[in-house]
């Protein structure tokens, strides 16, 4: 039946996002992988993962982005709203984007 043809796309759905967010962090731990020692937080790791998405370059500026100041200095970066959360209310990694923190104030 059509219902549950449906909820079977929705299950693949669900397992396919869960696939892709274990893979982003796997990668995630492969880059800190002895380049890191304190708790791995979940900005952290968005920060990370914006870093991978923008091909290692401040999308404000294009200038590139050391991983390892990122590492020993997070508050050098800021993750920023591409369209302001209070407009938007997407806090979605698709409205985000990681910048050097002066370029964000």
């Amino acid at each position: 039946m059509a219902r549950e043809k449906n909820s079977i796309d929705e299950k693949k759905k669900i397992q396919d996002a869960q696939n892709k967010r274990l893979e982003e962090k796997n990668k995630v731990l492969d880059i800190l992988d002895g380049k890191y020692n304190g708790e791995i937080k979940h900005d952290l790791v968005e920060k990370i993962l914006l870093y991978l998405e923008q091909d290692g370059k401040s999308l404000y500026s294009g200038r590139p982005i050391d991983l390892n100041n990122l590492l020993v200095n997070q508050q050098a970066y800021e993750v920023d709203h591409i369209i302001p959360y209070s407009i938007s209310l997407d806090d979605s990694r698709n409205n985000k984007v990681l910048v050097y923190a002066d370029e964000n104030q």
